[in-house]
C-alpha cells in the first residue's frame, strides 16, 4: 500500500515550487494544470487545483491509499 495524499491548492503553481524547494520533483500532471503528481519514495503528494474541488475551498488535503499488487506477493514469500 502507498500512501497518495492529495493537497488542495489556491495557487498551483506557487504550491508545485514549494514542494520542489523541499525535495519533491514534479510528475505527470494534467493539461489543464489542476492536476500535479509529486513522487516520493513511500507514495506520492498530488496537488490538486481547489477551484474545480468539490468543496471549491483553497487548502485542505485528503488521504486515500492505493493498494499495490506486487505487495501481496513479496509479503507472503
Amino acid at each position: 500500500m502507498k500512501v497518495m495524499p492529495i493537497r488542495y491548492a489556491a495557487d498551483m503553481a506557487a504550491s508545485t515550487r514549494f514542494y520542489e524547494a523541499l525535495g519533491l520533483m514534479a510528475g505527470d500532471q494534467s493539461r489543464s494544470g489542476n492536476w500535479v503528481e509529486l513522487p516520493a519514495a513511500g507514495g506520492l503528494l498530488a496537488l490538486h487545483t481547489a477551484r474545480t474541488s468539490q468543496r471549491d475551498e483553497p487548502g485542505g488535503s485528503s488521504c486515500p491509499l492505493r493498494r499495490v499488487s506486487h505487495w501481496r506477493k513479496s509479503v507472503s514469500g
